[in-house]
Parts: structure tokens; sequence; C-alpha cells
């Protein structure tokens, strides 16, 4: 079965954006600047607890993260930059425009990014209805558990009990099916990406490897929030913009590193040699 070395790729990964973080602070400038826009029409549109509601308000936004992300993979993985009008020395603008001329006609690259964006659009909006359907769920009135259960109703509960089981089996199994951008940013198909990541072990790597770059990220993140708390105490307005400015980038960080490390670890399992078997007969 399928697996990596999630610490390697984590640490990859934070490598790598570290390494470049000036490029892409310059080039994530304009997604973090959508999400912020998006951030203040809903809270000016007061649909801040809709969830679903949120996430439609919020599609420019994740359209910006797709593209970038998209973009991240093929910088990371094949060392093609990014070329964005804007963004380079008036010395190098022939060969922005002659870079730019090629990637306008390379049909194959634009299908890649185009399939990435559409399945990263398509994954966060089912994930937006799952969190609505879910918070639809929990307001609705939970009745409180018996003081005691006979024999017959514990038999009763065994089904629903075992359903969930397997809900959960299911779902922890599917994790891999969330970093399909990722497998089409690097040029493979869907079909090879779950035949050569079938298995168990292929989603658990994935699942350590995200959580580890999100255990690094969590406790500097939570407190340069409370520093701006602190600083911006007595200016209400001015911690709403920079808490949302600072959050955007904290987003974009932790997409970034999540979708590099996992695309190291993506592109070992697809393209790495298969394990030797053990002959026990010869």
């Amino acid at each position: 079965m399928a697996s990596f070395d999630f610490i390697k790729a984590a640490v990859k990964g934070y490598q790598f954006v570290w390494h470049h973080r000036l490029e892409l602070l310059k080039f994530s400038f304009p997604v973090v600047f959508i999400g912020v826009f998006c951030e203040f029409v809903i809270i000016q549109a007061g649909m801040e607890e809709n969830i679903l509601r949120r996430g439609l308000l919020d599609l420019p936004a994740v359209f910006a993260q797709g593209y970038f992300l998209a973009e991240l993979v093929r910088y990371a993985i094949y060392g093609e930059p990014f070329v964005l009008w804007g963004y380079t020395w008036r010395s190098k603008l022939e060969e922005f425009k002659a870079l730019y001329v090629s990637r306008m006609q390379d049909a194959r690259r634009r299908s890649i990014i185009t399939a990435s964006i559409i399945l990263f659009v398509l994954q966060m909006v089912v994930a937006d209805v799952l969190m609505g359907l879910s918070a639809l769920g929990a307001e609705k009135e939970i009745k409180p558990p018996p003081e005691a259960m006979s024999t017959a109703d514990v038999l009763s509960s065994l089904p629903e009990a075992f359903l969930a089981i397997l809900i959960i089996f299911a779902a922890f199994w599917s994790i891999r099916l969330g970093f399909l951008y990722v497998s089409l940013s690097l040029g493979y198909g869907i079909r090879e990406y779950l035949h050569k990541l079938k298995g168990l072990s292929s989603s658990v790597s994935l699942f350590l490897c995200s959580f580890f770059v999100m255990l690094l990220l969590v406790f500097p993140a939570e407190m340069l929030l409370k520093l701006l708390t602190i600083i911006f105490a007595d200016l209400p307005a001015v911690w709403v913009v920079t808490t949302a400015i600072v959050l955007e980038y904290i987003a974009i960080i932790l997409l970034s590193v999540v979708t590099v490390a996992s695309a190291y670890g993506i592109k070992d399992m697809v393209e790495g040699p298969p394990p030797p078997r053990l002959n026990i007969f010869s």
C-alpha cells in the first residue's frame, strides 16, 4: 500500500515556503485582497453565522486560492515560475512576455490548471455544504439519554453504532480524495492517482502530514492574534481590518505548506518504485 515519510514531506513544505517567502508573499497578495474583500462583504451582509450563504459569497476567494495553489504546485515540483502581470522588472520584460506567450499556448498545462481549480472549488463547496448541514443538525434539540437502558434498547442501537463506525472509517479512508486537486496540478489523472494511492495507508500519510503542518502553525498563529487583540484593544475598526488580513495570510500559509508537502508525498507515492516483495520460496 502507498505511503510516504510525512514528517520529511512536511519539513520540505515548510522549507520551500520559507525559502520563497518574499516571492510567495508578493504573488499571494491578490489572493489575500480578494479574500479580505469577500470577508467584508460577508460581514456587511450579516452572514457570518450562515455557513452556506457565507460559502457562496466566499466563492471568488476560493477560486483565487485554487489558482494560486495550482500554480504553486507547478512551481514547487517542476520549477515553473509564477506568471503575473505587474510583477516583473523592466529589464526582464521581454523574457516575461515570451514566457507568458508560451504558457498561453500550452493547452495541456491550461487544462491541468483549470481542472485543478474546478476540483478545489468543488471540494470547498462540498465541505461548506457538509458543515452547514452539520450546523443545522446541531441546532435540533437533543433529548437527554435515559438513566438506564434495557438489553433490548442496547441491541437495537447496535446497527446505528455500527453504521456510525463505518461512516467514520469511510471518511478517514477518503481523505486522499481531498488532495485530488494536488494530483491534477501535478499532471496525474484521477484514475492513476486513485490506483496508486489505493488503500488506507495513503490517507493516513496525507492526514498525518497535514496534521503535522497545522500543529507547527497553530501556536504561532494563536499568539499573533492575541498580540493583535492587545495592541488594537482601543481601536476596534483597525483590529477588524488587521485581523482579517492576518487571518487570510495565515490561511494562505497553511494551504501553501500543506499543498506543497502533500505534493512531495503524492509524487513519491505515484512515481516511487514499488516496495520489494518477499519471496519465501526462493
